[in-house]
C-alpha cells in the first residue's frame, strides 16, 4: 500500500466488520444476509490477493477461511447462535487485519523506480 493509498484495504475491511456486527444484532430479511455474504465474500478475497502481495501469508489463510464460510455459492448452515459467533470472529479477523497488514519496507523498496 503506497502512502497515498492509506485506505485501500481499511476502508473495505472495517464496513465489511461493521455490516458483519450489523447481522447480528436483528432478524434482517434474506436478501440482506445474501448480499452481506457477497460483500464478506469479495471483501476477504480481495485481502487475500493484497496479503499474498505483500507476504502476510498468514492472515491470507485466516481471509480464505472467511472467503469459504461466507462465500454466497455453497451456502454452510449453522444455527442462528454458532453464526452469531463466527459473525464476531470473522468481524475480529477483519478488524484486525485492517491495522496490522501493511506493505513491508522491502516491497516498498523494491516497486520505488529508481
Amino acid at each position: 500500500m503506497s502512502q497515498h493509498e492509506p485506505g485501500i484495504l481499511k476502508v473495505p475491511l472495517l464496513v465489511s466488520a461493521f455490516l458483519l456486527i450489523l447481522t447480528t444484532q436483528a432478524v434482517w430479511p434474506r436478501w440482506y444476509y445474501i448480499s452481506t455474504r457477497t460483500i464478506i465474500c469479495g471483501t476477504a478475497i480481495y485481502a487475500i490477493w493484497y496479503c499474498f502481495r505483500t507476504h502476510h501469508r498468514i492472515w491470507a489463510i485466516l481471509l480464505a477461511a472467511v472467503a469459504v464460510l461466507f462465500n454466497p455459492f455453497v451456502r454452510i448452515r449453522f444455527e442462528r447462535e454458532p453464526w452469531h459467533a463466527v459473525e464476531f470472529v470473522a468481524a475480529l479477523v477483519f478488524v484486525i487485519s485492517a491495522f496490522l497488514t501493511r506493505e513491508n519496507r522491502i516491497s516498498r523498496m523494491k516497486s520505488r523506480p529508481d
